[in-house]
């Protein structure tokens, strides 16, 4: 924390002396943003949604939903622990929970609107709609974001999971058995969840 708040204070310093200067302001809403606090992130937020004012670059509109994200992020790990000691704040955790993921859907239908060639956010967008079982949109989606080498795997992974629900057994298992050649650890916790949903594909179309 103390070393968080030293860069806070260097970077107001320099956004002080050149206060026109965006290089610096977006520096002092990640120095912020790293702090950890509601306080510090809220004041990012601020910051940002000022710039976003001005100039209308989306670029600041993801950066604020980022710290969102973090922010909604951090307020579910302290509920999960209290849900644990509390039976009270169970259902605040479940609340929070689903205010999250309205709002990540929200904001990655927006990202994959603005940025409509960057897999990452088709892949993110995919997931939280295979979430809310809207698996037709999450395939959509998914069958982008497999094209990019980072997300292969995982987008395999999830297509075969949608295939299964809709009980289109034999695209499961081509669509898994795809996504596991693309796998260098096959021990790993994601080769062995593919094989895992596999196995289930190939029983289900044998029965």
């Amino acid at each position: 924390e103390d070393a968080a708040d030293r860069n806070i204070l260097r970077r107001r310093t320099e956004l002080a002396a050149k206060p026109d200067d965006d290089d610096l302001r977006i520096k002092l809403v990640k120095a912020l943003a790293e702090r950890d606090s509601d306080e510090t992130e809220n004041e990012g937020m601020e910051i940002l949604a000022e710039m976003l004012k001005k100039s209308n670059n989306p670029r600041h509109k993801l950066a604020i939903g980022d710290i969102k994200i973090k922010q909604m992020s951090r307020h579910l790990r302290l509920l999960r622990i209290q849900a644990k000691e509390d039976p009270d704040q169970v259902e605040a955790y479940k609340q929070l929970v689903r205010k999250r993921l309205e709002f990540e859907l929200i904001e990655f239908t927006e990202r994959v609107k603005n940025y409509p060639t960057d897999k990452k956010w088709r892949f993110e967008l995919g997931r939280r709609l295979f979430q809310v079982k809207r698996y037709d949109d999450a395939m959509t989606n998914f069958q982008v974001s497999k094209e990019d080498p980072k997300y292969r795997a995982a987008s395999h992974n999830y297509l075969g999971r949608c295939y299964l629900t809709q009980k289109w057994y034999d695209e499961a298992i081509e669509t898994l058995r795809a996504g596991l050649e693309g796998v260098t650890d096959i021990a790993g916790e994601q080769a062995m969840e593919m094989q895992w949903h596999l196995m289930s594909a190939l029983m289900q179309s044998a029965a």
